[in-house]
């Protein structure tokens, strides 16, 4: 049995980045990231990778990489196997799900296949067609108890084997937790065997390197030997532990009864006395491919730190947007126990560095137990405060960097060893020994538009669509259709890309094709970014157009000066006139105009939805050529009336005049008067006259000479 505890974040400090001279200056007081300790969980993992396909031609036993329907591409980078080459050599994801088989169930998608049988024994296969099988006929205190099964999910078996004792089966890779959980106390203590299944030529016997021998039994790992020499499987020392986290190590014995092997675990009968229940027991059994790999990664002396690493590929084209990084390290559960608050990590890239984690005390008996120590993964180490990845400004070609994990203790043993706080990456079991990096980004993406002004009059033709792209690689040009150039915007900072510009639109052949619609559809920009992606397209915007009015000016378009004309304006809710020259009103529909020369009018009428439309009006003043006779003139008098006047005669050049005495005898005649008759020194009486205009129009009549006495 072991705890684990998952870290995450109280305070924060303000050195981010260590250099080896800053860690080794903190000999006497490090500085520590004080962490929480919770439960592991795998939610965050989860919801990163919801909805999303993985890209198999990527996938490597130490890597997979997913891309989901946002276009998001996320990439996972592991110490540990996380993907297995099946028989015909193609590797496949490691799946704890459990299938049917014909003698129970099966965990087959891992290297080594792991079982629950139906009559509850459990196995781990071994390779060469050899099984360990445990868990077989167990006994508590003596007693053969029901095992129903509760439920099954995936890789995990829960069963009540009775009123307050319960069990649960975890499957990890290539291995299997055995939980036990007593609610109340048992009379006698607490024993349980089990009979144990071994290849041929295959031995059970205490690992002297993990562990104790103690007066009730082994207290440490045991191992399963094969004939060769060689480690098949390893039952991980027993921990238990009681509702306040207080803890001891069960005790181990191996029997031979009748050819069988049957393991015998017993809790120490001192540490039952005090222990709060419910209290659980777990041991885990893990077979030889959980080797995986690698080696125990070593803890050192602080300021002294092991090093590990793991190599992470950030895919091309894309913007960072998260990274995160699994880790645990375990402490030592045998002997006196080395508290997990004794561990000390830090990460570091190429370009920066975190400040140092450990799990605090909190509660104080959680850190002062041995077990492992979780790094929360909720963590983003991509931006601040960490930036552990902003440095790399993105591009065209994948990237591949090292990621580094620091691994010391404050105290126990000596020097750097992997019995007291280590690290195992060679046990990927699922949710333990775990050190491993997840990336996320995007490729460019048009993640904003707006246009101004949100509502316009269909008589607008001019439109500003404001823009926000982010991700991918910029800088990034953006065209429209109905924009006159393209802009290119953007750029890496802040451990972001992003770029924002405002285009000025034309709405085609408007105002003509927008008059009688409410709504026009703009189509979308077109992004591309500096490596030639283009950004998945945005849709269509449906874009509320209020009708402008339609107006209509009536009225006679030229009049003679010195009258006057009707207009007559329509279509709008209110009405403006402009120039108000010779106008009745200037806010009315319908003036009376009286200009005296030709002029302009421009009415503006704004419909009741707030929409203008401008229209003009022009009337031609033409001047008076109605002919004027005289009936009378004084010759003499110095007045208007010297001479025979025509008005607007300068209008009908060669225009005739013939004027008669009242005898009919013609006095004067003229073939092209020019107005300048002044009576001819006829005397005083009525006189006949006949005009002829040149436009063979004529008149006549009587008029009167008097002269001056």
């Amino acid at each position: 049995m072991t705890h684990y505890y998952r870290l995450s974040f109280l305070t924060l400090v303000s050195a981010l980045f260590i250099t080896s001279e800053v860690l080794n200056a903190q000999n006497a007081n490090p500085l520590i990231h004080a962490l929480r300790l919770q439960a592991p969980d795998t939610t965050k993992a989860k919801d990163l990778l919801k909805d999303a396909v993985e890209d198999v031609s990527k996938r490597t036993i130490f890597s997979s990489t997913w891309v989901n329907k946002n276009g998001k591409i996320m990439a996972k980078y592991s110490s540990q196997m996380i993907n297995y080459p099946d028989a015909d050599g193609r590797l496949q994801p490691i799946d704890m799900t459990l299938h049917s088989d014909p003698k129970g169930w099966v965990v087959d998608r891992q290297p080594r296949p792991t079982y629950f049988h139906s009559d509850r024994s459990t196995a781990i296969s071994l390779g060469d067609n050899k099984q360990l099988v445990f868990n077989k006929n167990c006994t508590i205190n003596g007693m053969a108890l029901d095992q129903r099964i509760a439920s099954i999910q995936t890789g995990d078996v829960k069963l009540d084997l009775s009123q307050g004792i319960h069990k649960e089966l975890n499957f990890v890779t290539d291995g299997i937790e055995t939980s036990y959980v007593f609610d109340n106390p048992l009379d006698g203590g607490i024993t349980i065997t089990e009979d144990m299944e071994l290849p041929d030529g295959c031995t059970f016997k205490p690992d002297t390197t993990y562990g104790i021998m103690k007066p009730g039994g082994w207290s440490g790992d045991y191992i399963l030997m094969g004939s060769d020499g060689k480690i098949l499987a390893r039952l991980q020392a027993a921990e238990c532990y009681d509702s306040k986290k207080h803890w001891c190590l069960a005790n181990y014995s191996v029997q031979k009864k009748g050819g069988k092997s049957i393991l015998v675990t017993s809790i120490p009968s001192a540490w039952l006395a005090k222990a709060v229940y419910p209290i659980t027991l777990d041991p885990l059994i893990i077979g030889n491919l959980a080797q995986w790999g690698g080696r125990g990664d070593l803890s050192c002396i602080y300021p002294s730190f092991n090093k590990d690493s793991i190599q992470v590929t950030i895919p091309a084209n894309i913007t960072i947007t998260y990274f995160t990084i699994d880790y645990s390290y375990a402490s030592r559960i045998t002997g006196r126990g080395i508290p997990i608050s004794d561990g000390l990590f830090y990460f570091s890239t190429p370009c920066a560095s975190t400040g140092i984690f450990s799990c605090a005390n909190t509660p104080p008996s959680y850190g002062d137990t041995a077990g492992v120590c979780w790094l929360d993964t909720n963590i983003d180490f991509h931006a601040n405060p960490y930036n552990l990845t902003c440095c790399y400004t993105p591009e065209c070609t994948p990237q591949t960097f090292w990621l580094d994990v620091f691994l010391a203790r404050r105290y126990g043993g000596s020097g750097c060893d992997s019995t007291t706080i280590w690290y195992t990456k060679g046990r990927y079991t699922g949710r333990r020994y775990v050190f491993s990096a997840f990336i996320e980004g995007y490729t460019d993406s048009v993640t904003n538009i707006n246009y101004k002004p949100s509502l316009v009059c269909s008589n607008i033709c001019n439109v500003t669509m404001d823009a926000t792209i982010q991700y991918g690689v910029p800088p990034y040009t953006i065209t429209h259709p109905w924009a006159s150039r393209d802009t290119v915007v953007g750029r890496y900072s802040s451990c972001q890309s992003i770029g924002t510009t405002s285009m000025n639109l034309t709405i085609p052949c408007c105002p003509n094709n927008c008059e009688n619609i409410d709504t026009l559809i703009i189509p979308p920009p077109r992004v591309v970014d500096f490596c030639g992606n283009v950004a998945a397209p945005t849709k269509p915007v449906k874009f509320a157009v209020k009708l402008f009015p339609v107006v209509t000016i009536s009225g006679t378009d030229s009049i003679t000066i010195g009258s006057s004309e009707t207009l007559t304006c329509t279509g709008g809710g209110t009405y403006s006139w402009q120039p108000s020259i010779g106008l009745s009103c200037t806010t009315c529909s319908n003036p009376i105009a009286s200009p005296t020369s030709t002029i302009t009018y421009t009415a503006t009428v704004i419909s009741p939805s707030g929409c203008e439309t401008v229209d003009t009006f022009k009337i031609k003043v033409l001047p008076d050529k109605e002919i004027k006779l005289p009936n009378v003139i004084t010759p003499g008098t110095n007045t208007i009336n010297d001479i025979f006047f025509i008005t607007n005669l300068s209008y009908y050049p060669n225009s005739i005049l013939t004027i008669y005495d009242r005898w009919g005898k013609d006095v004067y005649y003229s073939a092209n008067y020019q107005n300048n008759w002044n009576g001819g020194g006829q005397s005083d009486g009525v006189y006949y006259y006949v005009v002829t205009l040149s436009t063979g129009k004529s008149f006549h009549g009587f008029f009167q000479v008097i002269n001056k006495k």
